[in-house]
């Protein structure tokens, strides 16, 4: 940037829009610039990727960069360091270190194995504490998941110090630091495209034809980026599914000392939600297209996109069959003095993929005035607390931006699956069908 702009319109009050937001409005490089942030939705928007009961917080990352973000964001979740603007996020239930079981079947141990073999390097080295559990045999998962039930994989290893953090708590949290501030205006309403003049995008249009316009807006949308902005080949809307079993207070007994389990073959993971006695089950895989063919506001050209479909969108939308399926034969094995239990309610959770899971945080090559941060690809939430200000970094273009060249604009189009060793249905995408 020759100058800080005078203002600057963020599209999207999830995780990246609301980091963002907290950090232009603390840094004084932008004490004179306006600040508006719009969503589609009353906040907290209901089909928000960051809006759920829980996500994994993990540093159990094959790749040392992830890693460490997550060592940097666990500082504040865990509350060891009074003088961060989130200061407090990880209080009140809304972090819990209760151990990550990672694991896989045969043929599916590389993540895992690499995982371990970054853990156990990189957090002695930052000198923090590190317990890590070597998980040889089938025997000793089950063993660790303490629920008297059978293991989800056939090894792996236990990490006592990784855990789950109330998404929503959390994010409510920061919505409220954002406000605090007094340099944020919000909006609500949905945008159907952008405002370009000149080649320049110069805001946005909502739907019924109003403008909000801005020298530099900000596309914090995720899974709903892809069908504003033409990202073919960049990255792509995928639903991935949720489950919801709630026990009673003599059932969590049995399950109370389980921590957070998560299988690399099946992409299925198991959250005990301690705060309302509920075992979240969901599934971290290639996930659902929903294909979409829309007309792009500010050309009339039309394409075809996968945009999320939820429970705003339609109304009583639950997960597809067979991934209900798929829960229950986990379940079983895992807490079968739950087996027949039926979930309350399931629910699709959409992402915005890219093919290696790394994030979209950069200027559009050929939109001046449009800033992207987008591709969370279902791994993101983790560093609520840190994310903004690396962000706002490349946002600034610093020379020492740490993640500028890693959150890149992509440098050419590929088919969009995601395969950074996370997911473990072998890059198997399904078109979403449901019954109408």
């Amino acid at each position: 940037m020759d100058r800080p702009p005078a203002s600057i319109l963020i599209i999207g009050s999830g995780e990246f829009g609301l980091t963002t937001a907290l950090s232009l409005a603390l840094r004084p490089t932008f004490s004179s610039t306006t600040i508006t942030l719009l969503d589609r939705l009353p906040f907290p928007a209901a089909d928000g990727s960051s809006i759920d009961s829980s996500r994994i917080v993990r540093p159990d990352y094959s790749d040392a960069a992830y890693a460490r973000l997550c060592h940097e964001a666990q500082t504040i979740w865990r509350g060891a360091d009074a003088t961060h603007p989130l200061h407090g996020i990880g209080a009140d239930g809304r972090y819990t270190e209760t151990g990550l079981v990672l694991t896989a079947e045969e043929g599916g141990m590389a993540y895992v194995d690499a995982s371990y073999a970054t853990v156990a390097k990189l957090l002695p080295e930052l000198g923090v504490k590190c317990e890590l559990e070597l998980l040889e045999t089938r025997e000793d998962v089950g063993r660790v998941c303490r629920t008297g039930g059978g293991a989800l994989g056939v090894r792996g290893y236990a990490n006592w110090t990784s855990g789950w953090a109330d998404a929503e708590g959390a994010v409510r949290f920061l919505r409220a630091a954002v406000e605090k501030t007094g340099r944020v205006t919000f909006g609500t309403g949905e945008v159907v495209g952008l405002v370009e003049e000149g080649g320049k995008v110069v805001g946005v249009r909502l739907k019924g034809g109003v403008e909000f316009r801005a020298e530099l807006t900000v596309l914090a949308t995720g899974a709903w980026t892809p069908g504003l902005v033409d990202l073919s080949g960049r990255s792509v809307a995928t639903g991935q599914v949720l489950g919801y079993l709630p026990l009673s207070t003599e059932e969590w007994e049995s399950v109370k000392e389980m921590p957070v389990v998560f299988n690399l073959s099946t992409g299925i993971f198991v959250i005990p939600q301690h705060t309302d006695h509920v075992l979240k089950i969901a599934r971290h895989a290639s996930g659902y297209l929903n294909p979409t063919t829309i007309t792009d506001a500010t050309t009339g050209t039309t394409r075809i996109v996968s945009t999320p479909r939820t429970v705003v969108t339609d109304p009583g939308l639950e997960a597809p069959a067979e991934a209900k399926a798929a829960f229950s034969a986990t379940l079983s094995s895992l807490v079968p003095q739950f087996s027949g239990k039926q979930l309350s309610s399931t629910r699709l959770c959409w992402y915005n993929d890219t093919a290696t899971g790394d994030f979209i945080v950069a200027y559009h090559p050929t939109k001046a005035g449009l800033f992207l941060a987008t591709g969370g690809s279902g791994h993101a939430f983790k560093f609520l607390p840190v994310i903004g200000g690396h962000i706002v970094d490349i946002l600034e273009r610093k020379a020492d931006a740490r993640f500028a060249s890693k959150w890149g604009w992509p440098s050419g189009a590929v088919e969009v699956v995601t395969r950074d060793g996370s997911r473990g249905d072998g890059g198997v995408q399904m078109v979403l069908e449901l019954a109408d």
